[in-house]
């Protein structure tokens, strides 16, 4: 951290304490306060938010103005329950290495596809447009109230997770490649796997049913897009 003055430039003010204050967001732990040096600067080291969400931490000096900085805390990443040369915890969940596909922990309640959806590779948003949309029937334009569209969970896309943001609903053939992996695959992940999940599949004959996978016997099933489920999602990685 660097002491400045109101516009931008750097105050050369040594031996001041700055404490981190004023989250309402679970313990803070580690380094709380810290000594600036000859150039006005100071490092915090190993300090902690424990809880999910957002908050405002506030950097305080005496006789000087604080400064305020907002941060988000996502989940905790999906942690494989298997470890080996295919699947590492890492970037967010549990890695696909061979694919790079990370896959998040599921959904913690079951949903609605369409509450699931958004941004992945076939996708069909809101099953009509609405006052929000304002004509839009998904969210990959910038609804004029802003996204995420509040006329939808929009579940995926709005995860945070292992620190990463850029998740998605899995296609079914995404879904389908890690039964086919071979036996004992999906129990890398740390899920219950006997259970059917969203794909962003819709099935072409008929738009309103989506494509739902079973990671525990690979079998698959067209359900009407009202029916809830739980959701898996996934990011690509690295």
């Amino acid at each position: 951290m660097q002491i400045q003055q109101a516009d931008g430039k750097q105050v050369n003010r040594e031996n001041e304490t700055v404490t981190i204050s004023g989250t309402s967001l679970g313990a803070l732990a580690g380094t709380l306060s810290s000594t600036t040096d000859l150039k006005g600067s100071t490092v915090f080291n190993a300090f902690m938010l424990d809880t999910q969400g957002e908050t405002v931490l506030t950097f305080s000096a005496p006789g000087i103005a604080a400064a305020t900085y907002t941060v988000r805390v996502g989940a905790f990443p999906h942690t494989c329950a298997i470890e080996d040369s295919r699947f590492v915890t890492m970037e967010g969940g549990c890695k696909d290495t061979q694919t790079h596909r990370v896959w998040s922990l599921v959904s913690p309640t079951v949903m609605t596809w369409h509450e699931a959806i958004w941004d992945s590779a076939s996708p069909a948003g809101n099953v009509v447009a609405d006052a929000y949309d304002v004509s839009l029937t998904n969210d990959y334009g910038n609804p004029p109230g802003g996204w995420p569209d509040a006329s939808y969970t929009n579940y995926c896309h709005d995860l945070v997770e292992g620190g990463y943001s850029d998740w998605r609903v899995p296609t079914a053939n995404e879904l389908s490649d890690v039964y086919a992996l071979g036996a004992g695959s999906p129990s890398h992940f740390a899920i219950d796997v006997a259970q059917d999940l969203h794909s962003a599949t819709s099935v072409s004959s008929n738009p309103v049913l989506e494509r739902r996978i079973n990671l525990s016997t690979g079998v698959t099933s067209d359900r009407d897009k009202s029916y809830t489920s739980a959701t898996l999602c996934v990011r690509i990685g690295s």
